[in-house]
């Protein structure tokens, strides 16, 4: 009798588990094509966004979508949920600008990033090794460390932990400043006080202040705009060439939740015209 129940309870614990770790599979893979189909909204959001826009505004903003019901209509206990965000990566200092096409290094770029460094009160000395980090040719230019370096552009912001001297606290404080992605250009209209404050040696934290303030009222639709700033008439003509008003690489953050899990999509993509071009794309 002991040996029967001693099996019974042994099946009953392994069809409880088996039964357990099937509806978990199912449920994770229903919320990945959930968090997946988000992307997809704000992909299509973003691309009709764009053709109805001369310049773009936003830095980063939610879509509203609620809470996901049956087919059916009706709620239920334990309904799915979505959250869609969407960040404007040309609001942000591009760290792969720091190398110019040809290999060599773009000193306009290397100022600019060792500005924003110093405003967010990082080592500036960063900024040399990050560009021997990118840096094709393998001798090191500004360091003589025994550093491995990469040798060639980053592909996530991720990488910037492997650069030496940078803090997992300090890539805290950078992140939301930086980008892999985009082709260098920042936008006037959207880029944040400290990514302004680094364009020029010419613009203190007052002028970067009243930039952000007068686009507010008044967005810039070109950008000779930027001129219109008071104290930005001379400074605005050396930014003509690195600077946008209109952003086509974002950032897309899907987050689909339900049944105690959740899934994640980071995405990040240009937008070119009708076309999208996914750069990077991780699921957690």
């Amino acid at each position: 009798m002991t040996l029967l129940i001693t099996l019974i309870v042994e099946f009953a614990y392994s069809v409880y588990v088996g039964t357990n770790l099937l509806y978990n599979h199912r449920d994770g893979q229903r919320l990945s094509l959930l968090a997946s189909s988000g992307v997809e909204m704000a992909v299509k959001y973003l691309r009709d966004y764009l053709k109805t826009v001369r310049y773009t505004t936003f830095n980063a903003t939610t879509l509203p979508v609620g809470p996901i019901v049956p087919s059916n209509g009706a709620a239920q206990e334990g309904e799915d949920n979505l959250i869609i965000s969407i960040r404007d990566e040309n609001a942000k200092f591009n760290v792969n600008s720091l190398i110019s096409q040809n290999g060599k290094t773009n000193e306009t770029a290397l100022k600019c990033f060792k500005r924003l460094l110093k405003r967010l009160e990082i080592n500036q000395d960063i900024a040399f090794y990050a560009a021997d980090w990118i840096d094709p040719d393998r001798e090191e230019r500004y360091t003589n460390s025994e550093q491995d370096a990469k040798n060639e552009k980053l592909f996530s912001t991720d990488e910037l932990l492997q650069i030496k001297k940078l803090t997992a606290d300090d890539y805290k404080k950078l992140l939301p400043y930086v980008t892999v992605y985009g082709d260098g250009l920042i936008n006037v209209n959207t880029a944040e006080p400290p990514v302004l404050y680094c364009l020029s040696e010419d613009i203190d934290e007052g002028l970067a202040g009243a930039i952000a303030e007068f686009r507010k009222k008044t967005p810039f639709a070109i950008t000779s705009d930027i001129q219109k700033v008071a104290g930005m008439e001379h400074i605005g003509k050396t930014l003509i060439g690195r600077i946008a008003v209109k952003s086509d690489t974002f950032s897309i953050t899907s987050e689909a939740s339900g049944s105690n899990m959740v899934r994640d999509v980071l995405v990040t993509a240009t937008m070119a015209g009708s076309k999208e071009t996914v750069l990077y794309w991780k699921e957690f």
